[in-house]
């Protein structure tokens, strides 16, 4: 009988198990602010819930390129970027929402390069930093 048991258990098991599939694994949860990488090749528009638009730019084999302008909430210009094959390259600017400079640089290869210029809410230059061609921070000139 004690040599059964251990047989037992095991077919007790078996037949328990066998009736039901295991589930699927769930799905992996996109990373919202990750860019698409399936995006039709062109210029798109992307907007709001309220349909105010927020970004616009071009897609080239699935990957941001050309020019990216991004939009507040106002609908005024608050960046505007240069892409190429995915990656920022060429100048950047970003804008207070009043429409002055907050601050321009270089991008080269996904990365800061150059001079890059900070400005006070008068439109004054605040600070420069100077980036090496690493995107390192040189610190202020």
């Amino acid at each position: 009988m004690m040599r059964l048991l251990p047989s037992l258990a095991l077919l007790l098991l078996l037949m328990c198990s066998c009736g039901e599939a295991p589930a699927p694994p769930a799905p992996p949860k996109a990373d919202p602010t990750a860019a698409p990488d399936t995006m039709r090749d062109g210029q798109h528009v992307f907007r709001d819930a309220q349909g105010r638009k927020r970004t616009e730019g071009g897609f080239v084999g699935g990957r941001r390129h050309g020019l990216w302008n991004t939009y507040n909430s106002l609908g005024r210009l608050q960046s505007r970027n240069e892409y190429v094959d995915g990656l920022l390259e060429g100048p950047t600017i970003t804008f207070r929402e009043n429409g002055a400079v907050l601050y321009q640089g270089q991008h080269r290869h996904g990365l800061k390069v150059g001079e890059w210029r900070f400005y006070d809410e008068a439109g004054e230059v605040a600070r420069t930093v100077e980036f090496d061609e690493q995107g390192r921070e040189m610190g202020p000139r």
